[in-house]
């Protein structure tokens, strides 16, 4: 049983939350107003059709996977997640979104194979690659904080 429940438009958790596993489900977009400190696995799950994920507003440190599930008729139409964990792990959504920002501000990111119809914008600690082919409709940025990370992207269309 999860340990949090979200009422239908959910602002998550203000200031710190540290928790050894998060577990969330709302009928809608969602976002938050303070950091979530993650010890374990979390899922964010969405029950309505176009539904958005701003988890990028403050220093996100979660340890362990990250997923944006789907229930009923849910979809996500764009993710954005921030992780401040040396060892973040690529998160687990939908190959098809609008708009997907990724910021792991202390690791590398290999992207997965996916769809958008819309930007793709990806920062790294490190390295960033792609471990699949990336379709991108609109505009794709890359950056990474170190002057001697490398940029390998070979599936990209």
């Amino acid at each position: 049983m999860p340990p949090w429940s979200m009422p239908p438009v959910s602002i998550l958790p203000p200031p710190v939350w540290a928790v050894t596993s998060w577990a969330t489900a709302t009928t809608g977009s969602f976002t938050q107003s303070g950091i979530l400190d993650v010890n374990g696995n979390a899922t964010f799950r969405v029950d309505a059709a176009n539904s958005d994920a701003d988890l990028d507003n403050a220093a996100n440190d979660f340890d362990g996977n990250v997923s944006f599930t789907v229930g009923g008729v849910g979809t996500y139409r764009d993710i954005t997640l921030r992780n401040v964990n040396a060892s973040a792990a690529y998160p687990t959504m939908p190959a098809s979104l609008r708009n997907l920002t990724l910021i792991h501000d202390n690791d590398t990111i290999t992207l997965e194979a996916m769809t958008l119809t819309g930007n793709l914008d990806v920062t790294a600690g490190g390295n960033i690659s792609d471990s699949g082919l990336l379709t991108v409709a609109g505009t794709a940025s890359f950056t990474t904080s170190n002057t001697d990370d490398d940029i390998n992207l070979d599936t990209w269309r």
